[in-house]
């Protein structure tokens, strides 16, 4: 079976998730935790059916154990589990693939997030973040729309909002280091990773 974990926030966190080889329906245990809608059924001669879905927290404010997600593949009957928990934010972390910029260039640099007992939540897509340097001569911060990245439903809605979400780039402008900190609103919940120009 397949986990994923899922951070508490005040809106709802989504991500996809898909199967290969077959024509599946997909079922929630608790739709009113954990909804799943189909991206991609089709028509068949069994019913509906596809190979992805999208998978939707319900009732984000509120931590739960278990939610299984099915798919069954109609014509093999072979079915395969989704567990799905939903947890706190307990801590984050600052990843980048190189903490050294090039003046004039750009990193895409995101966050990973832990709960309280150290596990990997699946995706922070969703969550709103605050991000900050510590020089502004040195570096500056890129929202992902001005920059000409790829942009997910949900990071375009809160960077339409005026808010930051758990990716944005970070562009060097004179040579030096800088400290970069993103922050959990509302928390102590913080990370800090220096980076060199």
């Amino acid at each position: 079976a397949l986990n994923l974990l899922f951070p508490i926030y005040h809106s709802k966190i989504s991500t996809v998730i898909s199967a290969k080889e077959g024509c599946y329906q997909f079922e929630s245990s608790n739709p009113s935790i954990v909804s799943v809608k189909p991206l991609d059924a089709t028509p068949s001669d069994l019913g509906f059916c596809g190979s992805a879905a999208w998978v939707t927290t319900e009732r984000p404010d509120e931590e739960q154990e278990n939610v299984w997600v099915t798919a069954t593949d109609l014509r093999s009957k072979t079915v395969l589990r989704c567990e799905i928990r939903v947890k706190r934010i307990h801590r984050i972390e600052i990843v980048t693939r190189l903490r050294t910029v090039t003046a004039g260039n750009s990193e895409l640099i995101g966050l990973i997030g832990y709960d309280q007992q150290g596990n990997l939540f699946s995706t922070l897509e969703g969550v709103e973040f605050g991000w900050r340097i510590s020089d502004s001569v040195i570096g500056s911060l890129i929202r992902l729309q001005s920059s000409g990245f790829s942009l997910t439903h949900s990071r375009k809605v809160i960077e339409d909002s005026g808010r930051q979400t758990d990716q944005i780039i970070f562009q060097g402008k004179e040579v030096g280091n800088v400290d970069l900190t993103a922050r959990l609103p509302n928390s102590s919940i913080e990370s800090t990773v220096t980076l060199n120009v």
